[in-house]
C-alpha cells in the first residue's frame, strides 16, 4: 500500500512538472502581479538605483516565478519594497544634507552681496532726504569738474595757438 502511495505522489509530481496538472488561476494571477511589481522595482533598466537589490534577489524571483510560487513572490515583494524604501530614505537624507549645505552657501553669498554696492544702499535709496543730499553733493562735484574741464580746454587752445605761431 505504501508503495502505491509513493508511486502516486511521484506520478502527480511528474505531471505537475510537465504541466499536465492545471494550476489554480488565482495563484497564477497573484504570482504574475507580484512578479510584475518586483520587475518594476528591481530591473536595472527601470530602477538603476536598486542594482544591489537586483543582484541579490532577482535569481530568487526568477526561481519562484518559474515554480509559480505566489506566496514566495509576495514575500520577496514585501522584503524588496521594504529595502527599496530604506535605500530611498537614505538617498533622501543625503540629498537633504547636500541641499542644506547648498542653501547655507548661497545664503552666505547673498549676505555678501547685500553688503556690497549698490545693494548696501538699498535703505538709503528709499530715503528721499538722503537722495536729495547725494544729488546736491554730486551736482557740486559735476559743476567743479565742468569748470575744470572748461579751464583745461582753454589752456589746450592757448597751447595749440602758440605752437602754430611759433
Amino acid at each position: 500500500m505504501q508503495l502505491n502511495e509513493q508511486a502516486q505522489v511521484l506520478s502527480d509530481s511528474l505531471a505537475y512538472l510537465n504541466g499536465l496538472v492545471p494550476v489554480d488561476a488565482g495563484v497564477v494571477n497573484r504570482a504574475k502581479k507580484a512578479y510584475r511589481r518586483l520587475a518594476r522595482l528591481l530591473h536595472p533598466d527601470v530602477s538603476p538605483q536598486h542594482q544591489a537589490l537586483f543582484e541579490h534577489y532577482w535569481p530568487s524571483v526568477q526561481d519562484a516565478y518559474s515554480a509559480i510560487d505566489a506566496d514566495l513572490l509576495e514575500a520577496l515583494l514585501h522584503v524588496v519594497e521594504t529595502k527599496a524604501i530604506q535605500e530611498t530614505s537614505q538617498d533622501t537624507e543625503a540629498t537633504k544634507h547636500r541641499l542644506t549645505r547648498v542653501i547655507a552657501k548661497e545664503t552666505e553669498r547673498l549676505l555678501a552681496l547685500r553688503n556690497a554696492p549698490p545693494f548696501c544702499w538699498s535703505e538709503q535709496l528709499q530715503d528721499a532726504q538722503w537722495l536729495n543730499e547725494r544729488r546736491a553733493v554730486l551736482d557740486v562735484a559735476i559743476q567743479q569738474e565742468s569748470e575744470r574741464w572748461a579751464m583745461l580746454t582753454s589752456r589746450y587752445a592757448g597751447i595749440k595757438a602758440r605752437v602754430h605761431l611759433g
